[in-house]
């Protein structure tokens, strides 16, 4: 019996001391699970205890980085189906996002004589109608017709202008319903875009929330500042597209692993790697740091448990 009591209680002791000293290790495993890349030497605890704000680039955070069209403009509004449906025939033949969100206007049509002009577009026969789809510019309009955000091709059939057609990073579905849960749970958020003033307002038309365009240094700073003059802690979402914009002076970053070797080399805060930086993804991590504080309490409390049940325990046994 006293073997047993000292055996056990040897055990106990053993993992209480452990999961003391491993506490916080063991309270982040969750948000390891879910793929992130924690940094060393970080009281991730604090942080999570202390940071209520996030500004967020836009693209591959509520965009999924496939492309779809958001526009058609029709010279004529009796020219809208002959702009579908010869562009879209035509792009079948193209190659790249931009051509494959186009070619999804039109079955493949009959089509001959496809020439890719680098730099400005593919012309070819659809039907025997000659057709051209590139850069407006190429097919002589001094403006590009934008309508949008996005990229803007210009479409020619039998030598006449036709309209344009825009497409642009597609929405992720789920984005509206995670940004409204990060802001009922108290996050101030920004989102921003380095796309220009009328990308944002498209973003912000189907996310149902501001976007700020943000082309330089100056638009990531001017939304961190502000949040933080506010008294916010801020954590940054940012992919590798956006490190030479986004100011350093975050408290927390978040970033793809494809764009962590594009950090900042110096940075007011903590850097974490995502597999990706989808809205979801990201709302999930900052839940799990958000409770982290709790979560080290509670691995905290079973450690003191174990040591105070397995020194009682030897204590018996010594005694007995």
């Amino acid at each position: 019996m006293t073997a047993a009591l000292l055996a056990v209680g040897a055990v106990l002791l053993l993992v209480g001391l452990l999961l003391g000293l491993l506490a916080e290790k063991v309270a982040t495993a969750p948000l390891r699970r879910d793929g992130a890349v924690l940094p060393r030497d970080v009281h991730l605890p604090v942080v999570g205890r202390r940071v209520d704000a996030l500004v967020a680039d836009a693209s591959g955070f509520v965009t999924d980085g496939e492309l779809q069209v958001v526009a058609v403009q029709p010279v004529e509004p009796d020219h809208d189906r002959n702009l579908r449906w010869f562009a879209g025939a035509l792009q079948h033949q193209g190659e790249g996002p931009v051509a494959r969100a186009i070619s999804r206007l039109s079955s493949n049509g009959r089509v001959t004589d496809v020439r890719r002009v680098p730099g400005a577009g593919i012309e070819g026969a659809v039907d025997r109608h000659p057709v051209r789809v590139g850069d407006p510019r190429w097919l002589g309009l001094a403006t590009p017709p934008v309508a949008t955000g996005g990229h803007t091709v210009a479409v020619e059939v039998d030598g006449r202008t036709l309209g344009s057609i825009t497409v642009a990073e597609r929405v992720r579905p789920e984005a509206p319903g995670s940004l409204g849960r990060l802001v009922e749970a108290g996050w101030s958020l920004r989102l921003v875009s380095a796309s220009g003033e009328l990308e944002a307002r498209r973003l912000a038309t189907e996310t149902s929330y501001d976007v700020v365009a943000a082309a330089d240094a100056d638009g990531w700073r001017a939304a961190v500042s502000d949040l933080r003059g506010a008294g916010r802690t801020v954590a940054c979402v940012a992919g590798a597209g956006a490190w030479g914009s986004a100011p350093a002076e975050a408290d927390l970053w978040l970033t793809s692993r494809t764009g962590a070797e594009g950090a900042p080399v110096t940075t007011h805060g903590p850097v974490v790697q995502l597999p990706d930086l989808a809205v979801q993804r990201v709302e999930r991590f900052l839940a799990g740091l958000r409770a982290l504080p709790a979560r080290v309490r509670v691995v905290r409390a079973w450690a003191c448990t174990g040591v105070t049940v397995g020194l009682a325990l030897v204590v018996a046994g010594v005694v007995l």
